[in-house]
């Protein structure tokens, strides 16, 4: 399947994709309130779609919900490339298992 997301979504990559004049303005979460002194927690990046969930088993260390929330963000916009993800859904859990950002994939 096309749409599985690839390990190596990373943000440098992206803006060197992007447009100059395209301005990506990127929210927290509001399923979780961040607290201030976030110490690093590992995340699983889950995408849901074709009626199946393609999951995330190694995770990724970062610095908190912001974070996960913007690497939700590069995942989903990666999937919008392929029109055969139309209606997928990348969603982040912590290590803890709480649910903390959910993104959709939105093509065009």
């Amino acid at each position: 399947m096309s749409c599985k997301p690839s390990n190596n979504a990373n943000l440098a990559d992206f803006a060197q994709t992007q447009k100059p004049n395209v301005r990506w303005q990127v929210r927290p979460s509001p399923l979780v309130n961040e607290p201030e002194h976030q110490v690093n927690k590992r995340y699983f990046f889950h995408v849901l779609g074709d009626h199946r969930t393609h999951e995330d088993k190694t995770g990724t260390v970062l610095s908190g919900v912001q974070a996960a929330n913007l690497r939700a963000v590069v995942m989903a916009t990666e999937l919008a490339k392929d029109p055969e993800c139309r209606g997928f859904m990348v969603y982040v859990v912590d290590e803890d298992g709480h649910e903390v950002v959910r993104r959709s994939v939105v093509t065009s």
